[in-house]
């Protein structure tokens, strides 16, 4: 794995519960005129408020304040989905009667029910996850970057205090697990505010005047920036971060990039983010060619990824499926990936 060069909260990284999903980005001429006027956003009916987002690349939808994000296709029923955890295919049974959209599954008595949800203009922030668009369209006055670039590196030090103060009391003590889950609860709350602050400063920077790197040339900025995007957690910040970074600098962009996948339930393609399985094991899930990841991680100067597994972090290979589009008549395995 990467040596980062900044603090990181292992136990932070991503306390996943969802499965890990991988799907071949998808052909957009496959689709018909259809199956687009259906992409956008839809919100229950008649009860508590939860929504589905249908983009060109992702499905995502939330559930009791929680988001999961997936690649997809396009099935004759729905659209098929591929979960990692265990690996399988799951068609997710989407109707549509007229505007209304009709999710249907199951009850815990295994009868038939469907949840129906009508088209809304309004996208909740936890489902925004297209890069932010700023709103200027040329460089903000010197005074206006003097300030930016002032709380940029006063956020950051403060996301890095906080999580040296974690190391410091989690340091060699990993036989005290069960005596520190109160104080590591309680600094995951502390972590999480700073975080949430950050993040909305961030947040705000981009919208006004884009990713930093078209206004500041100080090296420490960019970096500032590119750590608060990185534990932001929200994906319209990171692949905001990742589009500028992709030619600017591979390292950081390689990390972005993991960190998005495993937020979006794919496989990583250069295995320089972790993740944490339901025993609290690190592991890292990575595409099953290794030649591709290994290429990858020379790319930015790290060794193969063999070297990981040496060090005791489990390595999850996952093997591509081949596209599905709609028409195709593919075997799946029903299920209601919500649960």
């Amino acid at each position: 794995m990467a040596t980062l060069r900044k603090m990181h909260l292992p136990a932070l990284i991503l306390l996943a519960t969802a499965p890990f999903a991988e799907v071949s980005a998808q052909d957009d001429s496959m689709r018909s005129a259809a199956d687009k006027d259906r992409l956008g956003c839809y919100v229950t009916i008649n009860t508590e408020q939860e929504y589905i987002l249908l983009t060109t690349e992702y499905i995502a939808w939330t559930r009791k304040g929680n988001r999961t994000v997936l690649r997809y296709t396009w099935a004759d029923k729905g659209v098929t989905v591929y979960q990692y955890g265990p690996y399988r295919k799951v068609n997710m049974a989407l109707s549509w009667e007229g505007n209304t959209l009709v999710w249907s599954t199951y009850d815990a008595q295994g009868k038939p029910t469907g949840v129906r949800y009508e088209r809304t203009e309004t996208v909740p922030q936890i489902l925004q996850i297209e890069p932010i668009t700023p709103k200027a369209v040329s460089p903000p006055p010197s005074s206006v970057v003097s300030d930016i670039e002032t709380k940029l590196l006063a956020h950051f030090r403060e996301e890095q205090a906080i999580r040296q103060q974690f190391s410091a009391m989690t340091k060699g003590r990993r036989d005290d697990a069960t005596l520190l889950k109160p104080k590591i609860r309680e600094f995951h709350a502390k972590v999480q505010a700073v975080d949430d602050r950050n993040r909305e400063y961030l947040r705000n920077c981009l919208r006004e005047h884009g990713w930093p790197s078209l206004y500041s040339k100080s090296p420490k900025v960019l970096e500032a920036a590119f750590f608060i995007a990185l534990h932001s957690e929200d994906l319209q910040i990171m692949r905001t971060a990742e589009a500028a970074l992709r030619s600017r600098n591979k390292r950081n962009y390689a990390m972005v990039s993991d960190r998005i996948r495993l937020l979006t339930n794919e496989p990583l393609l250069y295995g320089v983010q972790a993740s944490v399985d339901h025993l609290g094991q690190p592991y890292i899930p990575i595409l099953a060619d290794r030649a591709v990841v290994n290429a990858n991680r020379t790319s930015i100067g790290e060794p193969p990824i063999e070297t990981v597994e040496k060090r005791g972090i489990r390595i999850d290979e996952i093997e591509a499926p081949e596209p599905h589009h709609a028409g195709q008549n593919k075997s799946s395995v029903r299920g209601d990936p919500r649960r």
